[in-house]
Parts: structure tokens; C-alpha cells; sequence
């Protein structure tokens, strides 16, 4: 997820006299010193650049999306939980009979994910009680906090803003398979997630994991249920790179979806942030904000081609000389 990062940044920091110098046994933990003096990080692909306050909300993604709703940002219907034990333990309320009841009068389906983490890690898509309570063992395993949240429909973006102007806006599509009309979906999807990791993608998620099965059972699909030639078939939930899904530069963009991502990055807080927005085509509720990322990877834009790699490296260039800048 930081590989693009630093691979650019080195040669980016020479030109401007910034001395890049990696920890040697931790390359992803680097110091920054600039010719003034000033001293700043960058950790994986964390840089000294946001407020530590707003990052820190930033990572826990209800906590965050409380005040983007507070502030009066279309956020779709969301609710966060413990596992039982760590609530039993800390006396909260919030444990997973909580979660069932309010599954059960937001309705369902619903995406169920842990609280605090990235590239669709434990993220499902739940369509009844019965599946909430035989995947919330695998979620709480990950993260003792976890949340649902309304599913909503319509294209995803990935909205990069940094200091209020929107620097790299793409579509970001769940992993999907073309039938042949003779293999199966196990097969299609296995030969799928063989071919992006050939072409170097860093996967969050293997052709064998669960969850596809679970996610096509609900579609109407069996795993070894052949495909007719020519139709296309989502075969999972989280979109994006590192999920096996695919991108996309953003052709179209209406201002008024410009807007709301500008107002959004404003209520977060942060300087720099990767916005996750569903444009659903609806007049009466035209924009969702699904979560905020204090620490946008770049590495799956900069994959899209060539001339999506010079923005981004542009972007790396003007991050690092703005982290010195600040105060």
C-alpha cells in the first residue's frame, strides 16, 4: 500500500535537498530533514502532514463518520458494537445482542466490518440474522469494535482532496469475473486474483477466501456454477486494488459531487484525505460518504497508467514539500 510512496519519494526529496533516511532493519519508517532543519516522518504511508486528532478519527471509522453526519453530510444509517466479552468486561452496552437489534430494525442487507481497518479486511455482506451471528466471531477476531452499516447502490469513488482542492478522483469497482460458458466461478475467480497478482497488485483477500462463496450465495450464484459466455458476475463486496476489484479515472464528475467532497474533506479536518463516495444516480439522494482515510495509498491510481503515475508522484512531491512548510 506505501510501495509507491517510496519508491518516488527519494529521488523527489534529493531534488529539493530533503535527506530521506530509512530506519535500515524498518525501510518503511523514514526521517525527513529539510535544508532549514525541520525534521518530519513518514511511516509506511503516513505523513507528518494531518492534524493528530483528526487522523486519530479518521481511523476509527464511526467515530469519524459521526461528525461528517453531525455536520450534515449524507452518511448512510451505521451503528457501532464490541464483541461481548470486551463490553461485559468494560460494562458497555454496545455488545453483539445490541448489534442483532439493530440489524434487525435498520433491515437488512447490511455490511458488517471491524472498526479500524483498511483494504477490506473483514468486511461481509450480511443478509440475515443467522449470517451476522455466524460472521461476527471472524470480525471480532480482527477487532473487538466493529460496525454496520446500511448497504447502499451506485458507482464508488475514491476522492483524494489535499488542502480543500480534489487531486485525483477515479471509480473503484469490487472484483468481478466474465463467464466463458465451460469453468466454474471457483475456477474464474482463481484465475482472476493469479492474473493481478502477476501484474504485481498487492491483494488484501485470496481466490479461496469465504466470503466469495458467501457473497454469491446471496446473488443467487454456487461457486461451481459454470457461467454463460460473455456475462458478468460481482463476485465480491470491497472494492478497490487491493481487494481484486478494478480502477478507473473518473471521466465525469458533476460539480455538484465536487461540492460535497469539498465540504466533507473540510468537516474531517484533515489536510490530506482519501473520501470514499457512492454516486447512486438518485435525484432525491444523489451522494452516500461511506468512510474517510487520513492516509490515502497511491499505489493503486499509479497503476492505472502511465500519465495517472505522473499525477501521482506530483502529489508525493507536493505532500513532502508542504510537510515542511508546516508549523
Amino acid at each position: 500500500m506505501h510501495a509507491f510512496l517510496h519508491e518516488v519519494a527519494p529521488d523527489l526529496c534529493a531534488r529539493h535537498g530533503i535527506r530521506w533516511m530509512p530506519w535500515p532493519e524498518r525501510p518503511h519508517m523514514v526521517q525527513l530533514t529539510y535544508p532549514d532543519g525541520a525534521v518530519r516522518h513518514v511511516v509506511k504511508n503516513r505523513l507528518d502532514l494531518n492534524p493528530a486528532g483528526a487522523a486519530e478519527l479518521a481511523r476509527v471509522k464511526p467515530y469519524s463518520l459521526y461528525y461528517l453526519h453531525e455536520a450534515g453530510l449524507a452518511v448512510p444509517a451505521f451503528d457501532f458494537f464490541f464483541a461481548s466479552e470486551w463490553a461485559e468486561r468494560h460494562a458497555n452496552p454496545r455488545h453483539e445482542a445490541a448489534a442483532k437489534a439493530y440489524a434487525e430494525s435498520l433491515g437488512y442487507p447490511l455490511v458488517l466490518k471491524p472498526a479500524t481497518q483498511s483494504w477490506g479486511l473483514g468486511v461481509h455482506l450480511v443478509t440475515d440474522t443467522a449470517d451476522l451471528e455466524r460472521l461476527l466471531p471472524e470480525v471480532t477476531e480482527i477487532d473487538p469494535m466493529f460496525m454496520l452499516q446500511r448497504r447502499v447502490s451506485g458507482t464508488e469513488y475514491r476522492v483524494v482532496v489535499f488542502d480543500g482542492e480534489l487531486e485525483l478522483i477515479y471509480a473503484k469497482t469490487a472484483p468481478a469475473v466474465v463467464g466463458d460458458g465451460h469453468r466454474s466461478l471457483r475456477s474464474l475467480i482463481a484465475d482472476h486474483f493469479a492474473a493481478r497478482a502477476a501484474a504485481g497488485a498487492e491483494l488484501a483477500i485470496e481466490d479461496e477466501d469465504p466470503r466469495f462463496a458467501h457473497f454469491l450465495r446471496a446473488q443467487g450464484w454456487d461457486m461451481e456454477a459454470v457461467v454463460p459466455a460473455g456475462e458478468r458476475v460481482q463476485v465480491g463486496l470491497p472494492a478497490g486494488f487491493h481487494s481484486g476489484g478494478s480502477l478507473a479515472e473518473a471521466r465525469e464528475f458533476p460539480e455538484a459531487a465536487r461540492q460535497f467532497c469539498r465540504a466533507a474533506a473540510r468537516a474531517s479536518g484533515l489536510r490530506l484525505v482519501g473520501l470514499d463516495v457512492f454516486l447512486t444516480g438518485d435525484p432525491a439522494e444523489p451522494f452516500w460518504l461511506i468512510e474517510v482515510n487520513a492516509f490515502p495509498g497511491l499505489d493503486g491510481y499509479a497503476s492505472i497508467g502511465d500519465a495517472q503515475r505522473r499525477k501521482a508522484e506530483d502529489l508525493v512531491e507536493r505532500l513532502i514539500l508542504a510537510m515542511g512548510a508546516a508549523d
